[in-house]
């Protein structure tokens, strides 16, 4: 029989941010929120069955839509059982910004992420290795 391989070419447009705070989830999307003048509410849960693991990790997405600039703004949890980026541990929470809209400072964001309380590190990620990430594309 012959065989098929399928090869997927995963969208990483997207500028994506690691934030290491103290606050839960649904208190940091509200800090968020006052900080930024949005509105990111509680969406499904992101599910990922890892490598060598048995059940699903359920890891909360919270979710912004700003039609004006044709841009989502997603904050992603990185703790479950297991990190959802592994080699990012430290990091709490993910930032990330899809859509047409190009970051020009990224500093901007950062300082805003510091301002708010419990914060205690904020930085723009590199998305390399690639193959590292493809649990953050949904």
């Amino acid at each position: 029989m012959k065989k098929i391989t399928l090869d997927i070419a995963y969208d990483y447009n997207f500028d994506l941010f690691g934030i290491s705070v103290s606050a839960k989830g649904y208190m940091f999307a509200a800090a968020i929120n006052r900080h930024l003048d949005i509105e990111l509410q509680r969406i499904e849960d992101l599910e990922v069955k890892h490598p060598k693991q048995k059940e699903i990790d359920a890891y909360p997405v919270y979710h912004f839509q700003d039609l004006d600039l044709e841009v989502d703004f997603y904050l992603i949890g990185n703790k479950s059982k297991q990190a959802l980026v592994p080699h990012l541990k430290p990091i709490d929470y993910f930032w990330m910004i899809k859509g047409n809209y190009q970051i020009k400072d990224p500093i901007h964001y950062t300082n805003t992420f510091k301002e708010i309380r419990g914060v205690n590190l904020a930085y723009p990620v590199k998305i390399e290795p690639k193959n590292a990430f493809v649990n953050l594309l949904f």
